[in-house]
């Protein structure tokens, strides 16, 4: 039997939680979310391949296990890129080893290859979560839980609805990245959050927007850079553009 998250808290502890904001430390995300996540949200990054979407999640990732919480990377392909960035982070002293400890890394190929329904696979990682304790759950290609599973395109509107529910239900805040292809009106119903990055490598700039829902966030649009030391963007606020979805 797992714990649930309602056992033993008063109605202040419960409400004090749900307010609660977790900051990432990117001043670009947390300033526009007026101090950072709240637990219980599911966060999708967007873009199209090779856009910065993982650049950005790892930045994340990193950002969170340094404010001590408990982190699942989630990979549904060959995880390498993740090794090699957490690996010259702590190399160049940009990720301490105690927050290093703090990430658990679960790949559907290697550590879960039994089962083929997205339900199950859900489970395993609500399962995983909660004998870690785990607060923030990265998912770094929601499509490719649908590729694994070979299912239909619907199947991730099923995987992002269940995600919502886990969520919810564990009080963990959920970031995946996603193409823009997938993303439709009746998938935002179960996103709060969406930011859209454009990045350019070749470049080293690029345009990072945010939307609550189908709704654009005032002033929404970001002048990305990225830091080529640090691996980590930076942006300053571009306060005369707001994006809309159609922009995009």
């Amino acid at each position: 039997m797992t714990k649930n998250q309602y056992e033993s808290k008063t109605l202040f502890e419960l409400l004090n939680e749900r307010d609660k904001l977790y900051p990432t430390e990117i001043d670009f995300i947390d300033e526009p979310l007026e101090g950072g996540f709240k637990m219980g949200q599911v966060v999708a990054i967007v873009g199209e391949y090779e856009k910065g979407k993982e650049l950005l999640l790892n930045q994340i990732l990193c950002n969170m296990a340094n404010k001590d919480n408990k982190c699942l990377y989630f990979s549904s392909y060959y995880d390498a890129i993740i090794f090699e960035y957490l690996e010259y982070k702590f190399k160049n002293n940009f990720i301490k080893e105690k927050s290093l400890k703090n990430i658990y890394i679960y790949n559907i190929f290697t550590d879960y290859i039994e089962h083929s329904k997205i339900s199950e696979i859900i489970k395993e990682i609500e399962l995983f979560a909660e004998q870690k304790e785990v607060k923030v759950i990265v998912i770094d290609n929601i499509e490719g839980i649908n590729a694994f599973c070979h299912s239909q395109e619907e199947n991730i509107l099923k995987a992002i609805r269940r995600l919502h529910q886990l969520a919810i239900k564990n009080n963990i805040l959920i970031f995946l990245h996603i193409e823009p292809s997938f993303i439709n009106g009746i998938i935002f119903d179960f996103l709060d959050i969406l930011i859209h990055i454009n990045y350019n490598d070749n470049e080293g700039k690029g345009k990072l927007s945010f939307f609550k829902n189908t709704q654009a966030f005032r002033n929404n649009t970001f002048n990305l850079d990225f830091n080529k030391d640090t691996l980590s963007f930076t942006a300053t606020n571009n306060r005369n553009k707001t994006l809309t979805l159609e922009d995009l």
